[in-house]
């Protein structure tokens, strides 16, 4: 056998084993910066003041079931910050903006990061499984008003809605949500407006659900109520808790008035 032709079919088969290296280990470096349950995408962080980063994420782009945008395609949306307090949400929906595929909605929400202050996993919670038919429809998005989500003052660090596949119990909903260890101050309940709703999914779009800079969310619930002209007219609105980290130094909460 010739030993240069040996030589250069040594000399390929190295430079194609090298090659394959250096692409694995670059793969395993793009993959170590991709969250590790692969449920969120980081955009951006902003620094609050007072040791405070806000870490914006959203969750995948989904369908909002285009022509039965029902409450129940909101399962597959995963709002984590892992042991993070969660400072504020909104449901983005392709209806309203073109930056997403047609008939699709996403989370868009907020995690807040403070110097020295590590939130611990408290505790798993969920809300009764079930649903009452608007309108004969229990796909409507106003059955969440049944569902509170509640930390007391312990921050939420996560929330999903789940629904019931099969069984006596199919298509009922409920949230699952987690909530951290430690204990806030200055608590104070907000509001979004009422706005009308026909029951879709993509009308929750319309409500800003956000804590101040410096505030982390402990509670979410959906209030509902008939329009005092016309009672087929109904309006939704959320009601949320927000608090401050408990090493602050403030007792009330006048600056917020």
């Amino acid at each position: 056998m010739d030993n240069s032709g040996s030589a250069i079919g040594f000399y390929v088969i190295s430079v194609f084993i090298m090659i394959i290296i250096l692409f694995y280990m670059n793969s395993t470096i793009i993959l170590s910066n991709v969250n590790v349950d692969d449920t969120v995408t980081e955009s951006n962080e902003t620094d609050a003041g007072g040791g405070i980063i806000i870490s914006n994420y959203t969750t995948p782009i989904n369908s909002d079931g285009e022509s039965n945008p029902s409450l129940h395609y909101l399962d597959r949306h995963d709002v984590t910050c892992g042991k993070r307090p969660i400072n504020g949400f909104v449901l983005v929906s392709s209806r309203d903006t073109s930056e997403a595929p047609d008939s699709t909605i996403y989370y868009d929400y907020n995690c807040l990061d403070k110097e020295d202050e590590k939130d611990e996993f408290n505790s798993s919670k969920t809300t009764s499984y079930m649903y009452e038919n608007v309108n004969d429809d229990h796909n409507d998005v106003r059955n969440l008003s049944h569902h509170t989500i509640s930390c007391g003052t312990n921050p939420l660090l996560r929330f999903q809605l789940k629904r019931i596949a099969d069984g006596d119990n199919k298509d009922k909903v409920y949230y699952k949500y987690e909530c951290g260890d430690t204990l806030g101050v200055s608590c104070k309940d907000e509001y979004t407006d009422y706005i009308q709703t026909e029951g879709n999914n993509f009308d929750l779009s319309k409500h800003e659900v956000y804590c101040k800079d410096d505030k982390y969310l402990t509670g979410v619930q959906m209030e509902r109520k008939v329009d005092d002209n016309d009672k087929n007219v109904e309006r939704i609105r959320y009601k949320y808790s927000c608090c401050k980290y408990g090493d602050d130094d403030t007792d009330d909460d006048t600056d917020d008035e």
